[in-house]
């Protein structure tokens, strides 16, 4: 793997030198073989080095952003804040779980992969893919829609708050971006490799010498696209998952939120702008979920028609 890696340096590809960073940083754990090989194993030191570095210390942040918000609401604002609709609670509280608590595996998953396909994954020459920007622009809109729902409510809770609680409220919504902007990063990074190793796999494909026989090539071609769909199939599976739960609960929460200006008390509580913010910000995560099922959707489809 290491005379992969080095290989890496003298080419101009720049995926391929972000996949030699991400080994480095343990966001794709593999350890390498006997033959000289990347290799994935669950009980291995890069693969805790990555749940640790990534997982556990996202989901410490986000628990700890809501254990600071919480301690430092004052006692109306405690009751305000509780008397959200139960429905609307669980729904929220949903869709964070499968954000925050699912979207930080995707380093381990994202090794798995590649460790079934390492003649594709650690490619010296891997084409940067061709809906690589709208993936980044994706995941931004989505980041900037999801701190839109969330960052008025809790900044809301300012005006209220305790004099110390002020200062918990500020750490817990910057942890909250912090966490949020690591989960767009997972996502788009991972996405970005995949549809580049399917790019990768789509041009060997396309005969390039006259001579090899068509037998040879059809052959190869299949070993290939075979080698790729047992790669990919959980990482498929486990993103179309998360990303049609996410889907599903941030378009309810997105109409819930314009459902709920219609309640006068609602409104003076909160006010029809915050609501507004909430709702627009929720449809933007929603409409970002819906894009990227179809980027995952368009990217497998075009392999499989070639």
């Amino acid at each position: 793997m290491e005379s992969l890696l080095e290989k890496c340096d003298s080419e101009k590809s720049f995926v391929s030198r972000l996949t030699r960073i991400l080994l480095k940083i343990k966001f794709i754990p593999l350890i390498e073989d006997k033959e000289g090989l990347p290799k994935f194993s669950f009980f291995s030191s890069p693969v805790l080095a990555s749940f640790c570095l990534y997982y556990v210390a996202s989901i410490s942040a986000f628990s700890l952003s809501f254990l600071f918000f919480r301690i430092s609401l004052s006692q109306r604002k405690s009751d305000e804040y509780d008397s959200i609709g139960l429905t609307d609670y669980i729904s929220f509280l949903s869709f964070n779980f499968s954000i925050f608590f699912f979207f930080p595996l995707t380093p381990i998953i994202l090794g798995c992969a590649a460790s079934k396909a390492p003649k594709i994954s650690m490619s010296v020459n891997l084409p940067w893919p061709k809906s690589g920007l709208r993936v980044i622009i994706c995941e931004f809109l989505a980041g900037c829609g999801y701190i839109l729902s969330v960052g008025p409510s809790t900044l809301y809770y300012v005006s209220d708050a305790k004099p110390d609680g002020v200062i918990f409220i500020i750490i817990s919504l910057c942890l909250l971006i912090l966490v949020c902007l690591f989960v767009c990063f997972c996502i788009s990074t991972s996405q970005i490799l995949i549809f580049s190793w399917m790019d990768k796999t789509i041009e060997k494909m396309e005969p390039t010498e006259i001579e090899t026989s068509i037998s040879n090539h059809v052959n190869s071609c299949l070993e290939e696209y075979d080698t790729l769909n047992k790669a990919l199939h959980f990482y498929f599976f486990f993103y179309f998952s998360v990303l049609q739960f996410s889907w599903i609960f941030s378009a309810y929460l997105s109409v819930t939120n314009l459902l709920n200006m219609k309640d006068e008390e609602i409104i003076v509580t909160l006010g029809s702008v915050l609501l507004s913010l909430r709702s627009c910000g929720m449809f933007m995560v929603s409409f970002c979920c819906l894009c990227n099922l179809l980027h995952m959707v368009e990217a497998a489809e075009n392999l499989r028609n070639r």
